[in-house]
């Protein structure tokens, strides 16, 4: 592959530029910044370069691609890889510009490698080039901001052709200087005291008559900064002091330094004095205003009236112009609100609030395009200003006459509350004896009740041990055992059962008698002649009914429940039934 663009290199060489030998040599630079930002991408520019004319090159860009990942690449180029060659005999020079994103902070190196080329005359006109390389290091942005200087300081301060008081010190941040009155400009020099630091506030400075106040404000690298403060007085031809509010001022005499956003006003002149200053007039409101200016060089407006100077003059920088403030008075229209002196845009006056803490105040102005006096609602935060509306006003009172209403509704029913607690009859105090006695006679009671449970529960589990008993003697009368078991049961039934009716017993004796006297047919003959019909039926059945009162009447059994009863019954009959089947068992067999 690389012998087979060396060909290509020369071909190109010999077809564009078949004419010139000229052998040389030449260099391929790497130009990059020395830090990179991580997650930030880097321009990298790579220059081919000879002191002859170029035919052909080719190079590529080595880089670590744990630290860097190639974003984009120059036209011509296959990745990191470029084969050029010149369009026209006079290239000397070629640049590509390549994008890496920064993967990681660390220190990696770029070089130039396989790199190749040929003059104007391919093969014979060999260029020998010198690879150049780059080594970049990367950082996170918190580790560049942790690098970053916090130096805010300057290291000189001053005026061109002056000297300022005191004696320049970086940790000192006032200074002064006087100039004379023709002085007009002047020059502010300020160089900081670490190269990497910004400057703003230094450079060329208007001077009005009287202070100007100038800020030099230093930035550190780091994003912190320091101001220095410089005063300049520009001297004034015959200043004017006046007094107001036991505050010293100067009256303006440059008529180019008076405020020009003053709505309907016009310049003109007036006599303070003796003296002629410049003034602004209003033929809507035919109010006249001249500037005076304090230490710190600040111009403010005063009205000017008879000769003297008055009240402030200020119009509200707000959503509505020409607007005037001027001191409230008493007034049964605002009765619900207290006069407070608050200040406007450096002017005091007096106006209507609600509380002494409310953002809001009602004032009253001059409104200067028609000269209509007004109140207006001033928001003492945001500094705007609304006509008054009376809506609102009322808004508030019918607010605080409802509030009245239900203050009045609450206190009657808090009085008659009071009112029936004290008339209510007393409840009878139980004291503690009395409760203590009462815990012990339920205890006592509960007692009894736990025993008369227990004493049914006993006699509820009584009743079916006794049921039992009785169902089984029933059961025991009514068994016939087999032929070898006919004694033993006869003797049993004897023991067990010895108030039954005379009647069974005979029959007993006489079945018994008849097995060891007699033969069988004449047993059985000697049954049927013996027995009544009271005591067997047709079908040689025991009358169970008359068998169960006999001794229902033995056994004093427990009151049972009429349901008990019926299951009882049908047990019974049930069991007669079978005790049936087996006596007529018998009966066929003696019978046999």
């Amino acid at each position: 592959m690389k012998k087979f663009r060396k060909l290509l290199l020369i071909i190109v060489g010999l077809l564009i530029f078949p004419n010139i030998v000229n052998a040389s040599s030449g260099s391929i630079s790497i130009s990059a910044p020395s830090t990179g930002v991580v997650g930030n991408n880097m321009k990298v520019t790579v220059t081919v370069s000879s002191s002859t004319a170029l035919g052909s090159w080719e190079f590529a860009l080595s880089y670590d691609r744990t630290y860097l990942e190639l974003s984009s690449s120059p036209d011509g180029a296959n990745g990191n890889k470029v084969v050029g060659y010149a369009t026209n005999s006079s290239t000397k020079s070629k640049s590509y510009t390549f994008s890496f994103k920064v993967k990681k902070s660390g220190s990696t190196t770029l070089r130039i490698t396989d790199s190749d080329g040929y003059g104007m005359n391919g093969e014979a006109d060999q260029m020998k080039f010198s690879n150049g390389s780059k080594t970049v290091t990367l950082k996170t942005q918190e580790e560049i901001e942790a690098s970053y200087s916090k130096d805010a300081y300057l290291k000189s301060l001053g005026v061109e052709g002056y000297s300022v008081t005191p004696e320049f010190d970086k940790e000192k941040y006032e200074y002064e200087l006087e100039v004379e009155n023709e002085v007009e400009k002047i020059e502010i020099n300020a160089r900081v005291n670490d190269a990497n630091a910004s400057v703003a506030g230094a450079g060329e400075k208007e001077l009005i008559e009287g202070p100007n106040k100038f800020e030099i404000v230093v930035t550190a690298q780091k994003g912190n900064s320091l101001t220095y403060t410089l005063t300049v007085t520009r001297k004034e031809l015959d200043p004017i002091k006046v007094t107001i509010d036991n505050k010293e001022l100067t009256i303006v005499r440059r008529k180019d330094t008076l405020p020009t956003e003053l709505t309907g006003m016009v310049e003109k002149t007036v006599q303070y004095e003796g003296e002629e200053i410049p003034a602004l007039y209003s033929d809507i409101t035919d109010i006249t205003v001249v500037g005076v200016k304090n230490e710190e060089g600040n111009i403010f407006t005063y009205v000017f009236e008879n000769g003297s100077i008055t009240n402030p003059y200020i119009e509200l920088s707000s959503n509505i112009k020409g607007i005037v403030p001027l001191n409230v008075e008493e007034s049964k229209d605002f009765k619900e609100y207290k006069i407070k002196e608050i200040e406007i845009e450096g002017l005091k006056i007096k106006a209507y609030v609600l509380k002494d803490d409310s953002k809001f105040a009602v004032i009253y102005a001059l409104d200067a395009t028609n000269n209509e006096k007004k109140y207006y609602t001033y928001d003492m935060e945001s500094k705007t200003i609304m006509l008054y509306n009376n809506e609102i006003k009322d808004f508030y009172t019918n607010q605080i006459n409802m509030y009245r209403y239900i203050i009045l509704g609450a206190i009657g029913v808090v009085i008659i509350l009071l009112l029936i607690l004290l008339f209510r009859k007393p409840k009878k105090v139980v004291s503690k004896k009395d409760l203590e006695k009462i815990e012990e006679e339920l205890k006592k009671d509960e007692e009894d009740t736990i025993i008369e449970v227990k004493e049914e529960d006993y006699e509820q589990e009584e009743t079916p041990k006794k049921e039992k008993k009785k169902k089984n003697k029933l059961k025991d009368l009514l068994y016939e055992p087999e032929e070898d078991e006919v004694e033993e049961v006869q003797e049993i039934k004897t023991e067990e059962h010895s108030g039954n009716t005379e009647q069974i017993n005979n029959l007993l004796e006489k079945i018994e008698n008849d097995r060891n006297d007699k033969p069988r047919r004449e047993v059985k003959k000697s049954i049927e002649d013996d027995l009544d019909d009271d005591t067997f039926v047709k079908t040689k059945k025991i009358n169970l009914d008359e068998l169960a009162e006999t001794k229902t009447s033995e056994v004093e059994e427990p009151e049972l429940s009429k349901r008990e009863l019926k299951r009882l019954q049908k047990e019974e009959k049930r069991r007669a039934k079978k005790e049936a089947k087996e006596q007529k068992k018998l009966l066929d067999r003696d019978e046999f």
